[in-house]
Formats: C-alpha cells, sequence, structure tokens
C-alpha cells in the first residue's frame, strides 16, 4: 500500500492529475492502463506523452473525442491569457451510471467513478435549480472527456495502491471564465459549490485553475488536506502533470509518492 499527497498550489483538473498519475507509473504500467482506457468507450481515445515545460520534465494527456459538437470555455481578459476546447455531447442522453456499469473495470473502481459522478449531479442539481436529481443526463454535467478523466483517475489510483491520499490547499485562480458565450467569476457556480469544505486561495494567476471535475474528484478520494512536510515523509517518486491551458506562470498537479 502506498499514500499520496496531492499538491494542488496551482491548480486542479481532471487531465492535470490525470498526467500527474501516469507520471508515477514505469513503462510497463503506463502500456497496460492506456490499453484499458482505450477501450472504455467507442470513438475515444487517451494519449500520453512527456513534456518539457517552464524547465519542468512533466507528463500530459489529450483525451480524443470524435465528436462534431463544441463547447468553448475561456479566460475573459484583455491578454487573453489562456484558451480551452472542451468537446461536449450527450451519451444518447444515458445516465452516467448506466454507462460507468458497462466499463471492463473493478468493481472498487467503478463505485468510485459513480460517487464523484453524484456528486457533480448534486452540484449541477443546485446551481440550475433542477430539483430531481435524476433529470440531470450526462450532457448536462459536462463532457464526455471528463467521464474519461475521471474514470482514468480512479484506474490509476487502483494501479498505483493508493491506500491514503492528502491534499494541499487548491488554488482557483481568479477573474472571470466564459462558458458558451456566458461570463462567470472564478472559481465558477459549480466549482465554488463543490470547493465548500475544502481549503482554497488564488495567487496572481489570472485564469481557471481548477474545474468541477478536478474539485470533485479530489473531495471525494482525500482524507485531509496539509502542507507536505519534507523533512518528514520519504519520498518514493514525484509525478507533474499539466494541463491543456497556457499561462504565464507554471501551472501544474504534483503527485508525491511516499
Amino acid at each position: 500500500m502506498n499514500k499520496l499527497y496531492i499538491d494542488c498550489s496551482t491548480g486542479i483538473a481532471g487531465d492535470m492529475l490525470t498526467s500527474a498519475l501516469l507520471d508515477l507509473l514505469d513503462n510497463e504500467q503506463q502500456q497496460n492502463f492506456l490499453k484499458i482506457t482505450n477501450n472504455l468507450l467507442a470513438n475515444t481515445k487517451t494519449t500520453y506523452r512527456r513534456i518539457h515545460k517552464f524547465d519542468m520534465d512533466g507528463s500530459t494527456i489529450d483525451v480524443i473525442v470524435d465528436k462534431n459538437q463544441e463547447e468553448f470555455s475561456e479566460d475573459v481578459h484583455e491578454k487573453k491569457l489562456s484558451s480551452l476546447k472542451i468537446p461536449q455531447n450527450s451519451l444518447d442522453e444515458k445516465q452516467p451510471n448506466q454507462v460507468i456499469k458497462n466499463f471492463d473495470i473493478s468493481k472498487e473502481s467503478k463505485k468510485r467513478v459513480i460517487d464523484i459522478f453524484e456528486l457533480l449531479m448534486d452540484t449541477e442539481s443546485f446551481v440550475h435549480h433542477t430539483p430531481k436529481k435524476h433529470d440531470i443526463h450526462f450532457n448536462k454535467i459536462g463532457s464526455i472527456d471528463a467521464l474519461i478523466d475521471i474514470t482514468n483517475i480512479c484506474l490509476l489510483l487502483e494501479i498505483l495502491d493508493i491506500e491514503t491520499i492528502v491534499a494541499s490547499s487548491v488554488n482557483t485562480g481568479y477573474g472571470q471564465v466564459k462558458y458558451n458565450q456566458k461570463v462567470f467569476s472564478v472559481p465558477a457556480p459549480a466549482t465554488k459549490k463543490i470547493l465548500e469544505d475544502i481549503p482554497n486561495f488564488h495567487s496572481d494567476i489570472y485564469g481557471e485553475l481548477c474545474t468541477p471535475t478536478g474539485v470533485a474528484v479530489l473531495k471525494k478520494i482525500t482524507s485531509e488536506y496539509m502542507n507536505w512536510n519534507y523533512s518528514k515523509n520519504n519520498i518514493k517518486k514525484i509525478g507533474i502533470g499539466f494541463g491543456q491551458k497556457e499561462f504565464n506562470k507554471p501551472t501544474f498537479v504534483k503527485c508525491i509518492l511516499y
């Protein structure tokens, strides 16, 4: 059994956490993981690559969805520091639980994935004033890549044999973000709701540094929030995961296996 510390001091998102966890695996484990995840859904594929960014070596993933429709998310600022394209489509209006139950993964991972989506559905119900949770379908709680991100994270935690997970406070970023022509303050409403009871702050990095998917995963898997003490812990390995957004300062998730 291993212990894991997640450093969210420059943000947290599903792809960033996935990349950091993948960075902790050896080559054989990475290839086995990719075989599993790329058989989860038709017309979806997760790709992985090592990159060098801001004088750091780390990893990044891309979840490729073979769909035509896209939802655009971008930070609202005169300098336009970042932009992100998120594929968005429903899975034939199926509930997430129906899709997850057909995944060829362990019962434990399925339960964890479902728990995270239940949190997202509850949050969307609150934010959109929808009285019945079961009326919220997959296209209302996020994109297909969010489902793959969450499943990937749960798979990786199982592969790494993680027993205990602790995390730092979350850097939310600040400013405004635009989704489908609507402008919201950062953190956006769904993110802000899920962040309740999670220590958070913002630095001088303008933009959306954490996402609903990232904080929902964090809330469900983390047992404690604390500052990391390097002198009191024996480090086995460090993984760094970069996201798709570009900022004028380094943003990444650091995962420390100990």
